[in-house]
């Protein structure tokens, strides 16, 4: 007697390649991107994380602000790219790729430090300075 059956192998996603901490201008973009391989082929997902590692958001596309892009690389392999458009301040923080399939998970995190320009948001007002021509005037920013 004998019979036939298929053997489906699952294996647990890895991160094949990790993102890297990334350094922008404000008003410029940022990206990351994640690798990852599994059998079945992994599903990459993005979060806003906390450095302790708690969920602060679920990152999605959205419309002038973020665009993810995900493409296989084969039966087992899938990357993505996580774009944050028009980077500000308040985007700073570390952002994680999560890889997950039937056979488990895993993640990966990046920081994003964004450079502001420095700015004087309350200029002084009523301040009349006199000096000759070849003293300087001084302002100090506190």
């Amino acid at each position: 007697v004998s019979r036939e059956f298929e053997l489906l192998v699952r294996v647990a996603p890895e991160i094949t390649d990790a993102p890297d901490d990334a350094v922008v201008d404000e008003l410029f973009n940022a990206s990351f991107t994640c690798v990852a391989s599994g059998r079945p082929s992994p599903i990459i997902t993005w979060r806003r994380v906390e450095s302790d590692g708690s969920v602060v958001q679920q990152v999605t596309n959205e419309e002038n602000k973020t665009n993810i892009t995900t493409m296989p690389l084969g039966e087992r392999e899938v990357t993505s790219t996580l774009t944050i458009l028009w980077v500000n301040a308040s985007d700073g923080g570390m952002y994680s790729c999560v890889a997950d399939n039937e056979a488990g998970n895993t993640s990966a995190s990046a920081t994003l430090t964004v450079h502001v320009d420095t700015s004087i948001t309350f200029p002084p007002d009523g301040y009349i300075v006199y000096t000759n021509e070849f003293t300087p005037a001084e302002f100090q920013c506190i």
